[in-house]
């Protein structure tokens, strides 16, 4: 327990030492701190462990951190960032110590994420949520800020809204409540690659220029990055919404057979359906009579 029954006693001013009080109280402390650990999103006391977090940024420049942390390593899509200020949200400069947008940028942070020690903060809130669950037993009600009309006639108010206090606490949960360790934040999208088409190509006369890529979708953060080609030299990729369209040349297949579109999950979203194999045609190579 964060909180030692000798400090509960001295806080309510009860001294009262029998076997059952006693045991009384340590339930108390124990149900209080389960709420408070349940608000924050992770168990106090525990060693010190360095963890990853990883999650799909939804702000733009500006990068809300997990707290409690001390920081070790910060990626943005990959890569390490050094440069960082905080007022509340963190601020975060790339390498060329500029700010950048990183809505929907997937950001990976290593560092250590329990309280070491716990704040005096967090011991206090166990404390009134302990004292308030212990004067509700034996009909010991606590009331705050109730006054009740006259001749209602008998009245038992518990007082069990413990959210006043830990909003006290909120600087220092974990966000969105997800377990240490595990992915956060923003949830992918899942988006179907439904079909690919080649254009500009007709068989055995002109080679094909471009592939549309169709999707159920749209993948907002897809880019040609996110894209290989086998069987040919990927280009340009235009368009928006559901249809993108992506521009090929030098291709090394036959005229007829197949190239491949595989594409990886853009920022924010999970591509099922890839890859494809799309059908393209090539200009015959041209003989010159002798």
């Amino acid at each position: 327990m964060e909180v030692l029954l000798s400090e509960f006693n001295a806080y309510l001013n009860d001294y009262n030492d029998t076997a059952e009080i006693q045991a009384l109280k340590t339930e108390m402390i124990k149900s209080a701190q389960s709420l408070v650990e349940k608000h924050l999103g992770y168990t106090l006391g525990e060693a010190a462990t360095e963890e990853t977090y990883t999650w799909v940024n939804k702000t733009s420049f500006a990068i809300m951190l997990p707290k409690p942390c001390e920081i070790t390593t910060i990626k943005i899509n990959g890569d390490t960032v050094t440069n960082y200020l905080t007022h509340g949200l963190w601020y975060i400069k790339d390498k060329d110590n500029l700010y950048r947008d990183y809505q929907n940028a997937e950001i990976a942070i290593t560092g250590y994420w329990n309280l070491q020690p716990t704040p005096d903060i967090v011991k206090i809130v166990i404390l009134k949520i302990a004292s308030l669950m212990y004067m509700e037993t034996n009909k010991r009600i606590g009331v705050s800020g109730v006054q009740l009309p006259d001749g209602m006639g008998h009245q038992y108010i518990s007082y069990t809204n413990y959210n006043k206090h830990l909003q006290a606490l909120n600087p220092y949960r974990a966000p969105w409540r997800y377990e240490i360790g595990k992915t956060i934040g923003a949830v992918a999208t899942d988006i179907t690659f439904t079909d690919a088409l080649q254009v500009g190509g007709i068989p055995a006369t002109t080679s094909t220029s471009g592939i549309i890529l169709e999707f159920d979708e749209n993948p907002a953060t897809l880019t040609i990055d996110n894209i290989k080609v086998t069987g040919a030299t990927k280009g340009t990729l235009s368009g928006s919404g559901t249809i993108r369209n992506l521009s090929i040349s030098d291709i090394t297949v036959a005229d007829g057979e197949s190239v491949s579109i595989a594409i990886s999950d853009p920022t924010g979203y999970t591509i099922t359906g890839s890859p494809k194999s799309v059908v393209v045609y090539v200009e015959p190579t041209k003989v010159e009579e002798p």
